[in-house]
């Protein structure tokens, strides 16, 4: 580490009355959740191409499209009532909410 990088770490710990360890566990913390994020983009870019290249090949109707989604829905449905999941909008959102606290908490 450079010896200006040094300074400005140990200033910026000092304004934030903080420990430079704790300062630079939380840059790493932030730089690691930085490229996660990156690499999940990454990877949603790379599946609406893969999408849009196979509909240029093989398009799907819209009949098709509503009838994979039913399916969908009635093997999540199914799927949940067999994990003992409530999927009424109540039990639905006290899940978003309590998965987000765990998150934030992590």
């Amino acid at each position: 580490m450079t010896s200006v990088l040094a300074r400005k770490i140990e200033n910026l710990a000092k304004r934030e009355r903080r420990s430079q360890t704790a300062l630079l566990s939380e840059m790493v913390q932030v730089y690691e959740d930085f490229r996660k994020d990156q690499k999940d983009l990454q990877l949603v870019e790379r599946c609406i191409r893969e999408a849009q290249e196979e509909h240029a090949v093989s398009p799907i109707s819209a009949e098709e499209i509503v009838a994979e989604s039913v399916r969908l829905a009635r093997e999540g449905a199914k799927r949940a009532k067999q994990l003992g999941i409530k999927t009424d909008m109540a039990s639905v959102n006290r899940r978003i909410h309590e998965q987000r606290k765990r998150r934030r908490s992590a």
